[in-house]
């Protein structure tokens, strides 16, 4: 994986960090102001954000993917708390980049 690809990479899983750090300062505001802790889960903030996209992707996983990949897979991911799946997608990210860039071996170059 070239350096340029590992750069974009790194900084979308940075990105999705971030956005999980402000989705948790959101969900903590709401419980200081409402006293109650009832963050929005990415499903419910995706759909009020563009539900038409939610609802295309659906239909594509399921159609020219498999159903079981949405039913089981995705959709538990859509109701957790916005913050826990940014954080997931995000960790995951950076560590795949972390793992291409110092476990596997650099590619040696052709004499």
């Amino acid at each position: 994986m070239g350096r340029f690809i590992q750069m974009i990479f790194r900084g979308f899983g940075l990105a999705l960090m971030f956005a999980a750090a402000i989705a948790l300062a959101w969900a903590i505001y709401d419980f200081i102001t409402a006293g109650q802790w009832s963050p929005i889960s990415a499903g419910q903030f995706w759909y009020e954000q563009d539900r038409g996209s939610l609802n295309l992707v659906q239909a594509l996983i399921q159609r020219f993917l498999l159903p079981e990949i949405w039913d089981p897979g995705i959709q538990w991911v859509l109701i957790q708390p916005l913050w826990m799946g940014c954080a997931f997608f995000g960790m995951m990210i950076l560590l795949i980049v972390w793992f291409i860039q110092h476990v596997l071996p650099e590619p040696k170059p052709k004499d």
